[in-house]
């Protein structure tokens, strides 16, 4: 997202400008993703601690919104002319959750951030997420975040891999 902003000249934009794509990002959150805060609601072990999480076109929230998106970070991005894989990688520490965004949960945050930039730049890329770690096993069983990534079909488990499994891959 930032990329793309600074693509499109962010800084020289004004307050009005900024506002115009924080509102369109709110817009393609609403119709990409209009359940999501039920679901997430629903999912065991998910837990939302703020009204405004997963919400963000409750008050003030258009610009935490465009902020989560805009500072997400993802460690691992590969682009084909049909496909954006984004990686996370974990060796000993947790998925990250933090109340204070509006999208609260790390790998929702990042599946989320790049499903709305492909739809804002006008392209039709399938968004495939993956998950690096030491024990993939763990991470499947573990992990809430895993689980809903893999039951709401977003992420699939031939792409929870280990460490081993990138070594072993041969250019």
């Amino acid at each position: 997202m930032r990329d793309q902003q600074s693509k499109e000249g962010w800084e020289n934009k004004d307050d009005a400008g900024k506002e115009s794509v924080a509102k369109r990002c709110v817009y393609l959150f609403d119709d990409l993703f209009p359940k999501l805060r039920g679901e997430v609601e629903a999912f065991p072990n998910l837990s939302i601690s703020k009204e405004w999480n997963y919400r963000p076109d409750a008050a003030d929230n258009p610009e935490k919104f465009f902020n989560n998106l805009w500072h997400t970070e993802i460690d691992i991005v590969l682009e084909t002319p049909n496909h954006i894989f984004i990686g996370e990688a974990k060796h000993e520490s947790r998925l990250n959750a933090s109340s204070d965004y509006v999208l609260v949960h790390q790998l929702l945050r990042q599946y989320v951030m790049a499903t709305i930039l492909t739809n804002y730049v006008g392209e039709s890329k399938i968004i495939v997420p993956f998950v690096v770690g030491n024990a993939p096993q763990n991470l499947k069983s573990r992990h809430a975040q895993v689980k809903f990534m893999l039951a709401q079909g977003w992420l699939e488990t031939k792409n929870i891999l280990s460490w081993d499994d990138i070594a072993a891959i041969k250019g």
